[in-house]
């Protein structure tokens, strides 16, 4: 059996989102979506053990602001209340989006603090992209600023527009392939 999400979800995502993405079964949907989210938990603690045996003031400050980062998506109440999904339906979307993203040439660069560069191509990037799903969802639901996003993810307002128009392109990408396929 297959279901939508809340109507309003469908409503303000469904020119923006693939429909695929919005109508799942639910079963796979909680079930890709909490494996997900699972694996987000993870590195989130092991950041946070990163932190607690941290010596470098610089290295400290990095693995500081990605904890609090990780607690904000983490943090069910904020999520849904940003982007109007619930953490399973976030983390669903998340993991169908790097299907398509991984195929992008123009991909920011991901890395993490321990890992130095994970690839050669795109721009560089200090967000997860977890974080650039959220920013570019908040803004579609809730119609935030860069301003306030600014506060919240405290990154400038640079990296906010390079990494929503990216997130905004690979969903257009997405939807105008799928309208394709289905007419």
């Amino acid at each position: 059996m297959r279901y939508a999400l809340e109507v309003a979800v469908r409503e303000k995502y469904g020119e923006n989102i693939p429909a695929a993405w919005l109508c799942v079964d639910r079963d796979q949907g909680d079930r890709v979506g909490g494996e997900r989210r699972e694996r987000k938990i993870t590195a989130a603690a092991k950041r946070r053990d990163d932190l607690a045996e941290c010596r470098d003031p610089e290295k400290c400050r990095k693995l500081a602001w990605r904890t609090g980062l990780d607690d904000i998506l983490l943090d069910d109440n904020w999520l849904h209340s940003a982007t109007g999904l619930s953490p399973a339906a976030f983390f669903y979307i998340v993991a169908c989006f790097e299907e398509v993203a991984e195929k992008d040439p123009d991909a920011p660069l991901m890395r993490d603090l321990n890992e130095g560069r994970a690839s050669d191509r795109g721009n560089r990037c200090i967000l997860d992209i977890e974080h650039m799903i959220c920013m570019t969802l908040h803004k579609m639901w809730a119609g935030c600023s860069q301003a306030a996003m600014q506060c919240t993810f405290k990154v400038d307002q640079t990296t906010i527009s390079r990494n929503i128009a990216w997130v905004e392109k690979v969903l257009a990408g997405s939807v105008s392939s799928r309208r394709t396929r289905s007419s």
